[in-house]
């Protein structure tokens, strides 16, 4: 009988000592996939952020070509109105004909 609890007691400690081997095998392993995971994420998080500082390059180029068009348009608008400021009647120009 005391050789059975000696034997129940060993394989007791050996099932715990599995156990507690095999615990922290998976505390390893998680450990492990939690530092890729997040080495993944910090990778993607670079990429977002020179995708971002890339759109504002764009964005700031796109401005300053909107502003150039908007000012070439104002400055024929400008100049169509002058045009329009100087232009005289037909009749007078055929007025002026007649008299020359």
């Amino acid at each position: 009988m005391k050789d059975t609890l000696l034997s129940a007691h060993k394989v007791s400690e050996d099932v715990r000592a599995t156990a507690r081997k095999e615990a922290e095998l998976i505390v390893k392993d998680a450990e492990l996939l939690s530092e890729r995971l997040i080495s993944q994420a910090m990778t993607r998080v670079a990429d977002l952020e020179r995708a971002i500082q890339d759109l504002k390059v764009q964005r700031k180029s796109t401005r300053s070509k909107v502003q150039l068009t908007l000012d070439t348009v104002q400055q024929l608008l400008m100049l169509d109105a002058e045009e329009e400021a100087n232009e005289q009647p037909i009749t007078s120009m055929f007025r002026a004909n007649k008299s020359s």
